[in-house]
């Protein structure tokens, strides 16, 4: 189980990731384009790693059509369910899919999701807080959504695959609208929404943010993109 025990940022330090961030995570994408557009199931070569310089195959990706090496973006897809919701008997799973299988297409059509040419790796949302405190907390699917997307982070050493820009794709309006907006005035807020009320999920919300905010210093850009569900 992952746990994340970060380091608490000054206020002065989430002002400034705040006005860095903020707003600054959604991918850019017109409402017409879909992921089908983009990417395509290519394979991927770096010599991040590599004190030669020589080139490697790091494996196959949803790689980015028409983009140079110095720009290279991936996308991941993710998703999730909750059985039994709203009960002492509910559970979650969270699907991540980057890693297309070695006869899919290079290029595909709507006809195929990309769920459907990739190697989905699932796993069961644990019950427990992700802090110190290892709380029970029921799962839900706002909370194996936000996890889906740590999943999809943690899954790779993006950095040292030598990507510029993660995109991290699903229906995940939960996640996207917070990641992109909401995140930033709860946290200014001591995690309280406008009302008053406590935020919900804020473990696997800091949990999200680190994650973030530690690609963004190794230098790869996550971006986040709300699209349409797809069989899995």
């Amino acid at each position: 189980m992952l746990v994340f025990v970060g380091v608490v940022p000054t206020n002065a330090e989430r002002q400034e990731e705040t006005e860095r961030l903020c707003g600054k995570l959604l991918y850019q994408a017109e409402p017409t384009i879909t992921p089908h557009d983009l990417f395509c199931a290519g394979y991927k070569f770096t010599s991040v790693s590599q004190p030669s310089g020589s080139w490697y195959e790091v494996g196959r990706r949803f790689v980015r059509k028409r983009r140079g090496i110095r720009s290279p973006e991936v996308l991941v897809y993710t998703d999730a369910s909750c059985w039994n919701p709203g009960t002492d008997y509910a559970t979650a799973e969270c699907i991540v899919a980057y890693e297309p299988m070695r006869d899919a297409p290079e290029h595909f059509n709507e006809d195929h999701s990309f769920m459907d040419i990739a190697h989905k790796h699932k796993v069961n949302l644990p019950d427990r807080t992700f802090d110190s405190a290892h709380t029970y907390v029921r799962p839900t699917s706002n909370r194996a959504k936000l996890y889906a997307a740590i999943l999809a982070l943690n899954k790779c050493s993006w950095h040292l695959e030598g990507w510029a820009t993660v995109v991290i794709a699903g229906d995940l309006e939960y996640v996207v609208n917070g990641i992109t907006d909401w995140v930033w005035r709860w946290r200014e807020n001591g995690w309280r929404r406008a009302d008053g009320q406590p935020v919900l999920n804020v473990d696997l919300w800091e949990f999200l943010l680190g994650r973030v905010l530690n690609l963004q210093e190794q230098g790869v850009a996550v971006k986040f993109w709300k699209v349409p569900h797809v069989k899995t």
